[in-house]
């Protein structure tokens, strides 16, 4: 979402003085029982966040999706905000663009090159980047979420699916398989009275895509508040519209999702917001991760800038970038609550 960070910063500093009654800044705490004498995140910030890197490659401007290949190794594909051309990069765990070696005598990837091209990337053909905000794999395949919805207006929302293609290898392009145009079943008009149907927030569980929408407050696209709702696709046509299948809702978690990724062992949903890390068990037999435990980290706001990608390099390890371009890494096992 292109929105000003100081703006951002601004709007979540007037909604933290509004709420201060129920927010423990800077501490883990359990979503329903804050706990009042934990130590400060934010004090211990070096600690947690850690910088591993900043994707300098030009065209690689304005990062809103991330996710870590399951096939190739030290790859993670990343995409831009919407007002870019369709395509993704593959980079490494230093933020470095990955590109097929014989395509070196016209594009460079790190350091300009006097007579080279930047590499552009890998173009999705037939597909338009209206407003990509995240993205998910599953099985070999890449889900491409076109689902920025800033205005509530959008009637042409849905995902790309691509199979994920050898970044080392392909020259360029590469087709999507289908497009999943989706709606939800609770919008009753484009727009709508309560703007509650931005997503930039996707995730894969069970072979199932799900969604955590971004709430905003009195029909305006700049006064974003707190507040989530989780949707699943259930049907995959792609020649008509999927309603989606709207799982739970709630305004009491102090949460703006940004990104989304599930565990590789399926147990624990990290949710990316603009002032922290939200963290997520879903009981036993249930997807409802709204209704299970739950608890945030707060981080510093300088650090994050404007985070809207994230994704668990493995077991214990979680990954950040901003729009900005800076990639962090967080150990998940130091984000438990206090108990």
């Amino acid at each position: 979402m292109k929105v000003h960070a100081w703006i951002i910063t601004m709007r979540l500093t007037l909604l933290a003085i509004a709420g201060a009654v129920g927010l423990y800044a800077g501490q883990w705490s359990s979503a329903t029982q804050p706990q009042a004498d934990e130590t400060s995140d934010i004090d211990r910030w070096e600690e947690l966040l850690h910088p591993v890197a900043t994707a300098t490659h030009p065209p690689l401007n304005e990062i809103s999706g991330m996710i870590r290949s399951r096939t190739y190794p030290d790859v993670w594909w990343v995409h831009n905000d919407s007002g870019d051309k369709a395509r993704l990069f593959a980079i490494n765990a230093q933020g470095q663009p990955i590109m097929p070696a014989w395509r070196r005598d016209k594009f460079f990837t790190q350091q300009f090159e006097e007579g080279k091209e930047p590499w552009p990337g890998i173009e999705m053909l037939n597909s338009s980047n209206v407003d990509w905000e995240d993205i998910a794999i599953d099985d070999g395949r890449l889900y491409i979420a076109d689902m920025g919805n800033n205005g509530n207006a959008r009637r042409d929302l849905g995902f790309y699916v691509v199979n994920e293609p050898n970044p080392t290898a392909i020259d360029r392009g590469a087709r999507p398989i289908s497009f999943i145009p989706v709606a939800y079943p609770d919008q009753q008009a484009t727009p709508p009275r309560d703007w509650r149907f931005d997503c930039e927030a996707v995730f894969v569980h069970e072979g199932r895509l799900y969604l955590l929408t971004k709430y905003r407050a009195d029909r305006r696209w700049d006064k974003i508040t707190y507040g989530t709702s989780l949707y699943r696709l259930d049907t995959t046509r792609t020649d008509e519209v999927n309603i989606l299948t709207l799982v739970s809702s709630t305004d009491d978690l102090r949460i703006i999702p940004t990104a989304a990724d599930l565990s590789p062992d399926g147990q624990r949903l990290a949710v990316l917001s603009y002032d922290g890390v939200w963290i997520f068990e879903a009981e036993d037999g249930s997807d409802d991760w709204l209704a299970g435990k739950s608890w945030r980290l707060k981080l510093p706001p300088h650090q994050l800038k404007q985070a809207e990608a994230i994704c668990w390099d493995d077991a214990t390890t979680l990954r950040i970038a901003n729009e900005q371009r800076d990639i962090f890494t967080l150990d998940a096992d130091l984000l438990q609550p206090v108990r």
